[in-house]
């Protein structure tokens, strides 16, 4: 029965420990010293030691009866990078940049109001702060359209996000 869930989504253990071993050009996660997988059979190699030390804590973690695949968020998100996001890599990034029109830091209520005044002493400066990271002034509006940002800003957004590895760019896109 190994790898079939029951009713409550678990899966009877079959390892003793989890253990880190470096693998090709990362680190990999061993249980009772057998390399660990992703869901599609790929090599889960991961880019740094301390994510393999974490997922290897997430699998040593669980009951001594039952794997509980839910109570494991980065196995599950770096699973997502190595097996998924090489295959929606672009429609990923355009879904992400659609947030620049609807963004709650860009979204403020009409000025005069309380809470424009306090959208303002909060997002203000992150909104500051992209823009100089950018080089690309990020529009805000009130408008319920949501704004209009200008092309330039969106293109430095998706060069950003090109520029991230599968890995963090599934955790931006769990963010967001």
């Amino acid at each position: 029965t190994r790898g079939l869930a029951d009713a409550a989504g678990t899966v009877p253990r079959f390892y003793k420990r989890a253990g880190v071993r470096e693998a090709g050009d990362g680190w990999g996660v061993h249980l009772d010293g057998r390399p660990l997988r992703t869901p599609a059979k790929q090599a889960l190699v991961l880019p740094r030691r301390a994510l393999a030390a974490a997922i290897a804590s997430e699998w040593d973690w669980q009951e001594a009866q039952n794997i509980r695949p839910f109570t494991m968020p980065l196995m599950q998100l770096c699973s997502t990078a190595i097996d998924r996001m090489p295959l929606v890599r672009a429609p990923t990034i355009d879904a992400l940049l659609r947030y620049a029109e609807t963004d709650q830091a860009l979204c403020r209520e009409p000025a005069g109001t309380e809470l424009a005044q306090l959208q303002e002493e909060r997002y203000g400066p992150l909104v500051a702060w992209a823009g100089r990271e950018l080089g690309a002034e990020l529009a805000v509006s009130d408008s319920l359209l949501g704004p209009e940002q200008p092309e330039v800003a969106l293109q430095r957004v998706r060069e950003e996000l090109c520029r991230l590895d599968d890995f963090r760019l599934v955790a931006v896109d769990q963010l967001a």
